[in-house]
């Protein structure tokens, strides 16, 4: 009897070490890997996660203070106020905001159906690509539902002033910096990056 349960044994170990069973954990390994790099994963929660916190920042400042409000926080550096922009950065094209609007759905609708083609299988791409469609999500529902832009971080220094933005275009910004940054120095997916052998040989 004991004989009988040793080779039991040994005939489930050996089924583990099948390759129906590597490519079982293959696949758990792979879906894993691919919540990165799918605009459905954790790329579109960033997205989400920015639009939500950018436009409860604005309802706050919209429901809070009138439009033209100024609220010095550090003097000589950061304020919070409220104002509009109709048009893109620096007020471009400020007499043509349902244009911008479309083009915002444009651009958000085209980053999310050639996502992958995007990031090129890169983690980093793929969730700064989320910050940046969060961004615009977040400032195009503005142009559509407000007909402008909220903007309430107005930063400045030695004379020097900023104009006043929000944190979609933070976002967008961090994002589009991290972009620059990988095409430049870390264009090689992740999938294709060497693996270095920790054994000493």
């Amino acid at each position: 009897m004991k004989l009988i349960n040793s080779q039991e044994g040994l005939g489930e170990q050996e089924e583990a070490n099948t390759p129906s069973a590597a490519a079982n954990g293959d696949s758990l390994v792979k879906g894993r890997s691919d919540a990165w790099l799918s605009f459905w994963g954790w790329p579109g929660l960033l997205a989400l996660a920015v639009c939500l916190l950018d436009q409860l920042s604005k309802w706050l400042i919209v429901s809070q203070w009138p439009e033209g409000t100024f609220w010095e926080i550090i003097p000589g550096f950061f304020n919070l106020v409220h104002v509009r922009n109709p048009g893109a950065a620096w007020g471009i094209m400020a007499s043509h905001t349902w244009l911008l609007a479309c083009l915002s759905l444009l651009a958000f609708l085209v980053l999310a159906i050639f996502f992958p083609r995007f990031h090129g299988g890169s983690r980093l791409a793929s969730i700064s690509l989320g910050a940046v469609q969060g961004g615009i999500a977040g400032n195009m529902f503005d142009r559509w539902f407000r007909q402008s832009v909220v903007d309430f971080l107005d930063f400045h220094l030695a004379g020097y002033h900023w104009p006043a933005f929000n944190i979609a275009d933070s976002a967008i910004c961090v994002g589009v910096t991290l972009l620059i940054v990988w095409s430049l120095f870390g264009s090689q997916p992740d999938s294709e990056k060497p693996i270095i052998s920790s054994s000493g040989n």
